[in-house]
């Protein structure tokens, strides 16, 4: 499962989702800065970052308008380089 975590009909969390963010940049923890990027979700884990529009396979589609997208920088006491 790669390290998803699946929540049970016993959990009244929500089930597992699956989104895509769209902003104006996706800065991710490795490789440079994307602009005009989307970020997918799936099962809680980004499944895949890319450029310009969602594909058309996209399920719920959130558009963040000119946000920075920082996805695994949780820690709010974090450095960047």
């Amino acid at each position: 499962m790669n390290g998803a975590v699946e929540y049970g009909s016993r959990d009244r969390r929500p089930a597992r989702q699956r989104l895509t963010l769209r902003s104006r940049w996706i800065v991710p923890i490795a490789g440079p800065a994307v602009e005009n990027a989307w970020l997918a979700i799936d099962h809680g884990l980004v499944a895949a970052i890319g450029r310009g529009r969602p594909p058309a396979s996209a399920s719920e589609v959130i558009d963040l308008g000119d946000a920075v997208v920082l996805p695994g920088l949780v820690n709010s006491h974090t450095h960047l380089e």
